[in-house]
């Protein structure tokens, strides 16, 4: 379709916003049918971009088009095609789109080129004569008559035997484990016509809202590994297990300090910077030996570190507790505790008095002294009720 990003897309030397040409299968009229003919883009007060007929725009009512939904283009981004993809171990989800025929999935180049054979068949054939994806790969579809008994056919019922999908899948060991598929059957066309499945389609767009809502799918997202809570899980690694890794390998006694201990053997990353004779950069060089320095070495620099004077107020590694927002706890709790109080409880357009004023208004009740209770003696008190009753356990009338 042409934008004003891409005025001209079919090369013809076309300027934005028209006139254009069409011989067909871009546009739909309002009636539904294949609209032939030339047409302009005209962008509406709210920045709206609609197709219409006829070569310039014009102040009088004429007809808008619609776009066929294989000509739309959606910046959605790419999904790789049906075992096309190597595996790799650091990543463990794989997306895949593919086209079904008769239930065998395949690529869809693959399958284009199978269909684009079958089509091949009928060259020369009138259009009319032409069969539809349906006459040639039925599927499950099924004739759904009128329920009255007349013998008139009302719809369809099953699935064509080409149909578009996606495939979602975990790696594990390096082989690919299918945990679900969505699955939408192929525009019923004439087989020289069928609808492209490509990336950046609506077509692709429609069976990713699909995949989201299919219930693998977010069974995997939200549960196995929960995509909106990464940031929590890497948190709670971090405090309960990166920050117990630190210091728990050690390299040998006397290779981080002393006499003995040299670039190479001291623990943790050396980096290697080659210089020219001007100081410009040629080359660095890493290396790196595994473990942290050996308690003995550590507890030496700290206490040697204690003597000077910023030592003093420094908390070494081997000292610390472990225990993380120590000071900071409290903080945080009562800062949250004044917007968690600030919420609004109550549903909004609810009527009659709130749950709270009820208990407010019962409380205080049971904290007023009870009219005339004095002036009983104190026999009598104890017959006192809030309602009063009949011998027959009736509310008296108030009078």
């Amino acid at each position: 379709m042409p934008t004003e990003d891409n005025p001209d897309p079919n090369n013809d030397g076309s300027e934005y916003p028209g006139p254009y040409y069409t011989n067909g299968g871009d546009f739909t009229t309002e009636d539904g049918l294949d609209y032939i003919g030339y047409y302009h883009v005209h962008e509406d007060s709210a920045g709206v971009v609609n197709y219409m007929k006829g070569e310039y725009h014009v102040d009088e009512a004429h007809d808008s088009l619609r776009p066929l939904m294989t000509k739309i283009s959606v910046p959605i981004g790419s999904v790789s095609e049906y075992n096309t993809t190597s595996y790799s171990e650091d990543k463990i989800y794989l997306l895949e789109r593919y086209i079904s025929i008769d239930g065998s999935r395949m690529s869809p180049s693959d399958a284009n080129a199978i269909l684009a054979e079958v089509a091949a068949g009928y060259t020369g054939t009138l259009t009319e004569d032409i069969p539809n994806i349906s006459d040639l790969y039925p599927g499950s579809l099924e004739l759904v008559e009128d329920p009255f008994g007349t013998g008139q056919i009302v719809g369809l019922s099953g699935q064509l035997g080409v149909r578009c999908g996606l495939e979602f899948s975990l790696i594990v060991n390096g082989v690919k484990k299918v945990v679900t598929s969505v699955e939408l059957d192929m525009l019923d066309t004439k087989i020289n016509d069928i609808q492209p499945y490509d990336n950046n389609s609506r077509l692709l767009l429609c069976l990713v809202n699909m995949l989201k809502e299919d219930r693998m799918f977010e069974l995997v997202t939200n549960y196995v590994f929960p995509i909106n809570k990464i940031l929590s899980s890497i948190a709670i690694y971090t405090d309960m297990s990166f920050i117990s890794s630190i210091g728990e390998v050690c390299s040998a006694p006397g290779t981080a300090l002393g006499p003995a201990a040299t670039l190479s053997t001291k623990p943790g990353v050396n980096v290697t910077v080659q210089t020219d004779s001007d100081g410009y950069i040629e080359s660095i060089e890493t290396s790196a030996n595994e473990g942290w320095a050996p308690p003995v070495t550590r507890m030496a620099v700290a206490g040697a570190l204690k003597t000077t004077p910023m030592g003093m107020f420094v908390q070494e590694w081997d000292m610390w507790d472990k225990t993380t927002m120590r000071l900071t706890k409290s903080t945080l709790k009562r800062k949250f505790k004044r917007y968690y109080y600030d919420r609004e409880f109550e549903v909004k357009g609810t009527q009659g008095p709130k749950v709270g004023d009820l208990m407010l208004k019962k409380l205080k009740g049971s904290l007023k002294p009870v009219p005339g209770q004095k002036l009983l003696p104190r026999w009598q008190r104890k017959r006192l009720r809030s309602n009063p009753f009949d011998e027959d356990g009736n509310l008296c009338d108030d009078k």
